[in-house]
Order: C-alpha cells, then sequence, then structure tokens
C-alpha cells in the first residue's frame, strides 16, 4: 500500500512514537512526505502505543489536528 499514499487527498496526519521500534521512524516520514496534505506528529521518546504512553498529549495533538482551519 505504500505505493499508493500519494492517492490520498484528504488532510491526514501521523503520530508517531520516536522509539518505535515495531515500525521505525522512517516509514512514518516517508508516509508523510508522499501525501501531500499531511502532517505529522513525532511523540519523543515513545514506542508504538503513544496514545497509550502519553494520552494527554495525543489527544491535544489530535484535537489541533481536527480544529485546524485547513483540514
Amino acid at each position: 500500500m505504500a505505493g499508493r499514499l500519494s492517492e490520498i487527498k484528504n488532510p491526514t496526519l501521523s503520530v508517531h512514537g520516536t522509539d518505535d521500534t515495531s515500525v521505525p521512524i522512517q516509514y512514518a516520514k516517508e508516509a508523510h512526505e508522499s501525501i501531500s496534505k499531511s502532517d505529522i506528529y513525532l511523540m519523543d521518546g515513545c514506542k508504538h502505543w503513544p496514545q497509550k504512553e502519553r494520552p494527554g498529549e495525543f489527544t491535544q495533538v489530535i484535537t489541533n489536528f481536527l480544529w485546524k482551519d485547513d483540514a
């Protein structure tokens, strides 16, 4: 599916832990670069489940993205 990411036209947010060993950060960065209306938020020190590790920060990031004027 990675080859089809450029087909995504809707605003997209990727949230990724910088210490994720299951899905290396490089894949998140490549996905972000492939999607034209993409934002990426890297949660420093988080692993594969940043939403469980720091739920408050994760929720704030999602909320900010959803309320953006250009989203």
